[in-house]
């Protein structure tokens, strides 16, 4: 199994809401929705519709709300570990003992589902499922993956944990390197297997609860750069999450480790300790690589950070205060090209943002205010020019947007084709396609209705024709 990255001892909330992406669900799509019926409407009388709206989409993570942004996980826990073998048996309030295997599998024949990887696209039929049972020795495993979604909570801009599926290896084949089945937990109703409860500590907690907060040592963790789907599809700038996940990598993969002489020495991290808190200099590794340095003060980060790519490259650099981003974050793409250079105040982006294309182009300014993209937001293309410009009010889009798109040369080559055969377009003026780009302005109105969500509806009133 590849090499693996992470550990956090997750608190687990409904994520469903923490996960919402109002601003793109229910205004900032717009954007898209214009450009779709517009000139994809042109567009899709004789191509492939999806092929169209894939070619004229605009997207990035400013278009996004922050909540929306994040990390999928898959970390290996091994029972052998003495650190995990106390963890392995559970002790009901009815008095009774099993494994984490056998419970997982009982609950997963009575209240959830299997499937045959994390992502759930079919769940397993019972044939399927029993023919794994039968061929696979799932109760005496002591190996497993946790799928976990790591999100931002942004009340306090803190790293939260949702374990979604939990995956059982085959006891008889200890060089497989992938589970056997995937036990679903998602699907689970709490109110029905909450009256299962596990000893913890002192006390009982729900076997619900138990499942997705318990503090276990990863001893392999690989790290999905994720989000929301069209973030994690479309938008190459999206790093916000890079080091808040190596910094509790940090701070959790380091607890469990023994401290000598007020420092603490792995082959993964390295740190010191001052009056029982970190303090100074603390790094990650692998392979021997350090991937990540952060200067601790009173136990948080607290001073500059770096992070760094395998081969040794800087991948990003910045100042964290008091726990939380501050000042100015710079992420560098493998050939040490500037990525984007973002403003932090109070862990927070603040003030101006910037992104580049991998040649070193500006593709992409905005401002900030109180978390979200307020005021004018202008994007280029490869060679300089403007692709899109417009405004931003409290992170919605608002006013006029100039959009000056060149076409891909497929979609150009369809509309000129059409022009020459003298078909005329509503939306598009003769001989606009002759340079293969499509100008063109559309303002958006914020009309507050009772009728709309939140009170609020964004408006497109086009300005002219595709020029």
């Amino acid at each position: 199994m590849a090499a693996f990255l992470i550990a956090f001892q997750g608190q687990s909330q409904l994520l469903e809401k923490q996960y919402e992406d109002e601003l793109w669900a229910y205004y900032n799509n717009g954007l898209n929705s214009f450009l779709w019926s517009g000139i994809g409407g042109a567009l899709k009388v004789g191509i492939d519709e999806y092929y169209v709206d894939d070619a004229l989409r605009f997207n990035d993570a400013v278009f996004h709300d922050a909540r929306s942004y994040n990390v999928e996980t898959f970390s290996v826990i091994d029972f052998d570990d003495p650190i995990n073998q106390s963890k392995y048996e559970l002790i009901f309030e009815a008095g009774d003992t099993v494994n984490l295997m056998e419970a997982l599998l009982y609950l997963g024949d009575n209240y959830g589902a299997y499937y045959k990887d994390h992502r759930r696209i079919r769940a397993l039929t019972l044939n399927e499922r029993d023919s794994i049972k039968d061929t696979c020795d799932l109760l005496n495993s002591r190996k497993m993956v946790l799928y976990e979604w790591w999100y931002m909570d942004t009340t306090n801009y803190q790293l939260r944990s949702f374990i979604r599926s939990y995956g059982i290896y085959d006891a008889n084949d200890p060089k497989a390197d992938r589970p056997a089945i995937w036990v679903d937990i998602v699907t689970m109703d709490p109110k029905l297997i909450n009256r299962f409860q596990v000893k913890k500590g002192d006390g009982f907690v729900s076997i619900d609860k138990w499942l997705r907060s318990w503090d276990l040592e990863r001893s392999e963790v690989l790290v999905m750069p994720s989000g929301y789907p069209d973030i994690r599809i479309n938008d190459p700038f999206h790093n916000e999450m890079d080091a808040p996940i190596y910094r509790t990598l940090i701070e959790m993969r380091g607890q469990n480790l023994p401290v000598k002489k007020n420092r603490v020495k792995s082959k993964l991290v390295n740190g010191s300790y001052k009056n029982g808190e970190r303090n100074g200099t603390w790094t990650y590794s692998k392979k021997g690589k350090v991937l990540a340095e952060f200067s601790y003060s009173k136990g948080i980060p607290d001073g500059s950070y770096s992070l760094y790519f395998e081969d040794g490259s800087l991948r990003e650099k910045g100042t964290f205060k008091k726990g939380v981003k501050e000042g100015v974050c710079k992420a560098y793409y493998p050939d040490g090209n500037l990525k984007s250079e973002r403003n932090f105040k109070n862990g927070k982006q603040n003030e101006k943002q910037s992104q580049y294309y991998t040649t070193g182009q500006l593709h992409s300014t905005w401002f900030v205010e109180n978390g979200r993209p307020h005021g004018v937001y202008n994007q280029y293309n490869e060679d300089g020019t403007s692709r899109l410009k417009g405004r931003f009010l409290n992170g919605m889009i608002a006013s006029e947007w100039t959009y000056q798109m060149y076409l891909e040369e497929v979609l150009c080559g369809f509309l000129q084709d059409d022009f020459m055969n003298g078909e005329v377009y509503k939306q598009v003026e003769q001989g606009a396609m002759d340079d293969c780009r499509a100008d063109f302005v559309i303002r958006f109105v914020h009309d507050k209705s009772q009728g709309c969500y939140k009170g609020l509806c964004i408006l497109p009133e086009p300005i002219g024709r595709i020029k």
